[in-house]
């Protein structure tokens, strides 16, 4: 019986007006016997990151190939503490900013979260898959005086501490030539959710999906337009942080981390990009372009009425390295409430 194992470094590095600087770094380990007939045995997956503003999360998951049939077993658990420390505007589609009040952190919003997860995957036409999956969580948030969050504020969200069973599933179907900087190709995905609340007795639904379609001509270089569109729809009481958003994070680059969140949104975003080196030598194979993006989107919520559109543009440089397992993206984006917003990322292709 032949084994052999594969050591796989990460890294990943960002920035964001919200998170600050953030780095991170970890392994996956990689176990094979070739008579099991799988391209691997069983896959681990360790990484940590931290960032300038104490956001610091630390991930294990695990994959366990065939085990029933050809359905994997996933295992993982999340630490994060200051997880997410984001942004919190109040709930509907027209939510202020205000810029005195942004800048002494009144809408962000910290807390903790624990979690552990089992689950399901079944793989098909090599990069698409079905999942089910079922996950604990406890949540703790922390309150800050003169913030949106605490009890002397105009606004009252839930804060209490909650442990929360969501259970899940969801399709991935992907015809994508490569899962970086596709050129041609589409891909659906579509998951629900239920979410059972402990700390009121509750529950609640959230169904996403978002479908993305490239396509590529060469003149000589490729030229990609890259269309996505997608929303939300939920029912239920939802604690603030598991609510559905919109903003720089969630498909509308222009507009600070979080900014819309609401029972459903729908958005779309459109990039071109521009292929401008292209050469592999035997160390580092590297593609280089420039792109150009607008993304559009809004929510819909039941305690507001507004119409609105929220809108952003903006424009980049991207480099792919080692057949795009990494990707640079650094660009800025503008909207009616930020201007040149800086966006920067390493480890993604898609925003």
């Amino acid at each position: 019986r032949f084994k052999y194992n594969r050591y796989m470094p990460l890294f990943s590095m960002g920035y964001s007006a919200d998170n600050g600087f953030g780095i991170g770094g970890g392994v996956i380990f990689t176990n094979r016997e070739n008579y099991k007939n799988t391209d691997y045995t069983t896959k681990h997956k360790l990484n940590l990151s931290v960032s300038t503003e104490q956001n610091n999360i630390f991930e294990y998951n695990s994959r366990f190939r065939h085990v029933l049939h050809k359905w994997d077993l996933s295992v993982g658990g999340l630490l994060a503490k200051h997880n997410n420390i984001t942004n919190f505007y109040g709930i509907g589609n027209n939510t202020i900013n205000n810029d005195s009040l942004s800048s002494e952190e009144f809408y962000k919003t910290t807390f903790d979260t624990y979690s552990a997860n089992i689950g399901l995957i079944r793989e098909f036409r090599k990069k698409s898959h079905f999942f089910i999956n079922v996950e604990g969580q406890h949540n703790s948030v922390i309150i800050k005086e003169n913030t949106i969050l605490s009890p002397t504020s105009e606004q009252n969200f839930s804060t209490a501490d909650n442990n929360i069973i969501v259970s899940s599933f969801g399709l991935d179907l992907d015809f994508r030539d490569r899962s970086n900087l596709p050129e041609k190709g589409i891909r659906l995905v579509m998951k629900y959710q239920n979410g059972q609340v402990s700390s009121n007795n509750s529950s609640y639904n959230i169904a996403t999906g978002f479908l993305e379609h490239y396509l590529s001509v060469r003149l000589p270089s490729p030229i990609t337009l890259a269309t996505k569109v997608g929303g939300s729809v939920s029912e239920g009481d939802i604690p603030f942080y598991n609510r559905i958003y919109l903003g720089s994070n969630n498909n509308l680059r222009g507009y600070r981390k979080n900014r819309f969140t609401g029972k459903h949104s729908i958005f779309m975003n459109n990039e071109v990009r521009l292929q401008l080196v292209n050469f592999t030598t035997t160390f580092l194979p590297m593609k280089m372009g420039i792109k150009a993006f607008f993304d559009t989107g809004r929510i819909i919520d039941d305690s507001n009425v507004n119409n609105q559109w929220h809108t952003s543009y903006g424009a980049g440089i991207y480099w792919g390295f080692l057949d795009e397992q990494f990707t640079l993206n650094i660009s800025l984006a503008h909207s009616v409430e930020e201007n040149n917003f800086l966006l920067f990322s390493l480890g993604k292709s898609f925003n």
